[in-house]
C-alpha cells in the first residue's frame, strides 16, 4: 500500500538522487496524508447513509437541512377519528388540557307571592336542633311559614306549614313586610314566633301596624295569635335586657323620617303575659337593630342604626329603661347583625356599610370599630362557616351574584362566587346560607323576583357542590302545597 502511495505521489524511490534525510522525510508526510485521506472518506460515507442510532442531537447542522429534520422531528401519528361523537376533536387532550369533570346542579324554583310595591323579607327561624329549619316570607299582606325538611340530608323539600293574612283596619291603608323572629318569648322553653304587620298610606308613609306573638305547640304548630301591640314593628331583636330568667324584645316603631320624627325604641319583657316596660326615641331615619353582649356583663346592649352617619349603641338598666348611649361613627351603615367573629364563645357585632365592620364583644369594651377590609357593594352579609373547618365565613349579596368570604387565616378573608344570576330569568333580592340534615352539606336560600314579571317573587334552594358546577334550573316554579293552618287576622 505504501509503495501504491509513493507511487501516486511521484515519490522517488531509493535508487533516487535525493539525500537519504529528504527521502526519510517525504515518505513520513506520505503516510500523514494517507491517513487523512482515509478518515475523510470515512466520515463521507457516514454523513450519505445516516445511522438509525444515532441521538438527535448528533444530526449535522445546515446546509443538510432534509438530513436535519429527519432526526430532530419524528412522524406524528393520525389520530383515529371518534366514530362515536363525529363533532368531537380528533385529538384526544393531552392530561394538562382535560376540563374538569362539571357536577350538574339541580336548582329548585317555588312561587311564592306577588306584590306590586315592594319587596319580601326573608327570616330564618332559629329553633331547636331537633326540629326541621323554619323560614318566614312575609309578602305585606301574607306570612308564609314554611319548614325545610331534608330527609337524605343533601336535599331540601320545602313544606308550606302556615298561611296568615292581616287586613289594615281601612281600606286606604296597604299592608307592607317585617322581620319575623323566634326565640321563647313566653318562657316556656318551646321557640315562639313574633310576627309584625306594618301598614302604610298611599305615599308609602308608615301609618301603624300590628305585632302578634304566636305560642309554638309540642309539634310545628302553631297557638293562637296574641296581639303585642299596635306598633309599626320595621326592626326587631330579641335578647336578655335584665337579670330575669327568659329572653324580652325589643323593637323600632317605625315614623315617617321624611317629617324628621325619629323612630321609638320599644323594651317587651318577655313571659307568660309580655308587657311593655320602657319607650324612648331612637335616631331619625332608625331602620335596623341588633341586641348583643358588648360588654360581657350577662346583658345585652343594643345597637341602633339611623340616617347615616349615625349609630348608635344603647345601654339599659335593671328596669329596662335607657340608662345610657354611645355613639358608633359608621358612615352608611345599613345592616347590623350579631356574629361569633373571634371564635371565644360570645357574640360580636357586625354592620355592613362601605366595608364589612365589627366590634368585639370584651370586658371594659373600648368599642373600637374594626374593618375587615371585604369592600363596598355587599348586602346581607351572615356569618356562616361555609366550608365547615371551623373558622367563620360569611355569605353575602354582591349585585347580581352570591358570594363567599372564606376566613382563609386569622381575619383574613378571600371571596369566590357561588353563584352568579346575572343572564338568569330571576333577580336575587336577599339570601341565607343554612346546613342540611349532615353539616357537610350547605344550601343557599335565595329569595328571587321574576324579570319577566316584577311583581312575581319566588323562593329558590341551591345545594352548594364543591368544584365545578353547572347549574340546571328549573323551567318554571313549582307551587307551594296549601297550608295545613290558615289565619286571617283582623287589625285592631
Amino acid at each position: 500500500m505504501i509503495s501504491s502511495i509513493r507511487a501516486s505521489l511521484g515519490v522517488a524511490s531509493r535508487n533516487s538522487s535525493l539525500p537519504m534525510r529528504a527521502r526519510h522525510f517525504v515518505l513520513s508526510a506520505s503516510l500523514v496524508l494517507g491517513f487523512v485521506a482515509s478518515a475523510y472518506a470515512v466520515l463521507l460515507w457516514q454523513n450519505l447513509l445516516p445511522d438509525p442510532w444515532r441521538p438527535a442531537q448528533d444530526c449535522p447542522p445546515p446546509p443538510r437541512p432534509a438530513a436535519s429534520e429527519m432526526c430532530a422531528h419524528a412522524p406524528e401519528p393520525k389520530a383515529k377519528p371518534d366514530t362515536k361523537t363525529p363533532e368531537a376533536s380528533s385529538v384526544a387532550p393531552t392530561k394538562a388540557e382535560r376540563v374538569p369533570e362539571q357536577t350538574v346542579v339541580p336548582v329548585h324554583r317555588y312561587a311564592l307571592c306577588e306584590m306590586a310595591h315592594g319587596q319580601p323579607v326573608l327570616s330564618l327561624l332559629r329553633l331547636q336542633k331537633t326540629e326541621a329549619q323554619l323560614v318566614a316570607l312575609h309578602c305585606g299582606a301574607s306570612v308564609e311559614i314554611i319548614a325545610l325538611d331534608s330527609t337524605d340530608g343533601a336535599s331540601v323539600t320545602p313544606r308550606r306549614i302556615a298561611h296568615l293574612r292581616a287586613q289594615p283596619p281601612t281600606p286606604e291603608l296597604h299592608a307592607g313586610p317585617g322581620p319575623v323572629l323566634a326565640f321563647d318569648l313566653s318562657g316556656d322553653e318551646r321557640i315562639d314566633l313574633v310576627v309584625p304587620f306594618l301598614w302604610s298610606d298611599a305615599t308609602f308613609a308608615p301609618r301603624g301596624g300590628a305585632l302578634y306573638e304566636f305560642v309554638r305547640e309540642p309539634s310545628l304548630g302553631l297557638g293562637a295569635p296574641l296581639l303585642l301591640g299596635s306598633v309599626a314593628a320595621g326592626a326587631l331583636a330579641s335578647g336578655r335586657f335584665d337579670v330575669a330568667k327568659g329572653e324580652d324584645l325589643a323593637l323600632l316603631h317605625f315614623e315617617d323620617a321624611r317629617v324628621e320624627r325619629p323612630s321609638e325604641l320599644i323594651v317587651v319583657r318577655g313571659g307568660p303575659a309580655p308587657v311593655k316596660v320602657s319607650a324612648a326615641h331612637a335616631a331619625i331615619g332608625g331602620h335596623d337593630l341588633c341586641a348583643v353582649d358588648l360588654d360581657l356583663d350577662g346583658r345585652d346592649e343594643l345597637i341602633v342604626l339611623g340616617k347615616a352617619p349615625r349609630a348608635e349603641i344603647v345601654y339599659l338598666g335593671d328596669d329596662g329603661q335607657v340608662r345610657e348611649r354611645k355613639a358608633l361613627e359608621m358612615g352608611d351603615a345599613r345592616e347590623v347583625s350579631a356574629t361569633d367573629v373571634d371564635g371565644d364563645g360570645h357574640a360580636d357585632a357586625v354592620l355592613v356599610g362601605d366595608d364589612v365592620r365589627v366590634v368585639i364583644a370584651a370586658k371594659d369594651n373600648p368599642l373600637a370599630v374594626q374593618a375587615l377590609g371585604l369592600g363596598a357593594g355587599l348586602t346581607h352579609v351572615r356569618g356562616f362557616d361555609i366550608n365547615t373547618d371551623g373558622k367563620l365565613d360569611f355569605v353575602a349579596q354582591s349585585t347580581e351574584s352570591a358570594v363567599a368570604l372564606v376566613q382563609t387565616t386569622q381575619s383574613h378573608f378571600e371571596r369566590r362566587l357561588l353563584v352568579d344570576f346575572a343572564g338568569t330569568s330571576i333577580v336575587p333580592i336577599e339570601l341565607a346560607a343554612l346546613h342540611l340534615g349532615a353539616e357537610a352539606h350547605v344550601a343557599l336560600l335565595v329569595l328571587t323576583r321574576s324579570r319577566a314579571q316584577p311583581s312575581h317573587f319566588e323562593l329558590s334552594l341551591l345545594p352548594i357542590v364543591s368544584g365545578e358546577n353547572a347549574l340546571a334550573w328549573d323551567p318554571e316554579p313549582t307551587a307551594l302545597s296549601d297550608a295545613p293552618l290558615s289565619l286571617t287576622l283582623t287589625a285592631p
